[in-house]
């Protein structure tokens, strides 16, 4: 079941829709018009150093600063791709495979181990990314894109 999107979306919209959320794990799927992109892994929500971020919208930009940004600046993109989290620095999407990786980011992967393997790891990460990457760069050169972050799975971050 698709959940329910807000009104006023843009086409160019991606939504990360989490449906596992336990101590070690946040995973969800990204998805943009209804078309799945790649499962996501963060931190759990209940994290001492770095928590998964809030549900909430969020603008994506570049980031060329930074060990990751420059990791992908390499590899031909303008840097990684960050979130404007309040109240947050770096919070970028990239590779990964644990929530060990995530370091308060999103990691991105094509498969994952079986839901209930501890710990749950993304498959082909790198890949997923740079599709994703790829993805991006057009859209935001044109209209730039929110990231909706959602959990449909009962979870409310206010409440735990």
């Amino acid at each position: 079941m698709v959940p329910e999107r807000p009104a006023g979306i843009s086409d160019e919209d991606v939504y990360l829709d989490r449906f596992i959320m336990d101590d070690q794990n946040t995973i969800g799927i990204l998805t943009h018009n209804g078309r799945a992109l790649a499962f996501t892994l963060e931190p759990s929500i209940d994290a001492d150093e770095h928590p998964a971020i809030p549900a909430g919208d969020y603008r994506l930009t570049w980031r060329a600063a930074g060990r990751i940004g420059q990791l992908y600046r390499r590899r031909g993109f303008p840097g990684s791709l960050q979130l404007d989290v309040p109240h947050r620095e770096a919070i970028e999407i990239h590779a990964g495979n644990t929530f060990r990786d995530t370091e308060g980011c999103i990691l991105l992967g094509d498969s994952t181990t079986p839901i209930g393997t501890r710990p749950v790891s993304l498959m082909r990460s790198r890949i997923a990314v740079d599709r994703f990457y790829r993805w991006a760069e057009n859209r935001l050169q044109r209209t730039g894109i929110r990231l909706h972050v959602m959990t449909v799975s009962g979870y409310d971050f206010d409440d735990r």
